[in-house]
């Protein structure tokens, strides 16, 4: 399977209200110019993941907090918890 879009990602709304992920400053469009083939099937199954992936970060959390002295992990399992909790498009 290809590689999905290199993120960062962020959830916004284009210039007629509709939702949209934009990828590098650029929409995530399977058409658009310089896509290579599959990527838009890679990001489609990453995005189906997504429900998947966070509650298994959620899950560890407590794992982490528990282990971790620094709580640099900690942090980031959490920061990306809330990012993907934030209630959609910004």
């Amino acid at each position: 399977m290809s590689k999905p879009t290199p993120g960062p990602w962020r959830a916004s709304h284009d210039s007629h209200g509709r939702f949209q992920l934009i990828a590098d400053g650029i929409p995530l469009d399977p058409e658009r110019d310089g896509a290579q083939p599959g990527e838009g099937a890679a990001n489609a199954a990453l995005i189906a993941a997504a429900p998947d992936l966070l509650a298994a970060l959620e899950s560890v959390i407590p794992f982490l907090e528990f282990k971790e002295r620094q709580g640099v992990l900690t942090d980031a399992a959490r920061a990306a918890v809330a990012k993907a909790k934030a209630g959609g498009a910004k």
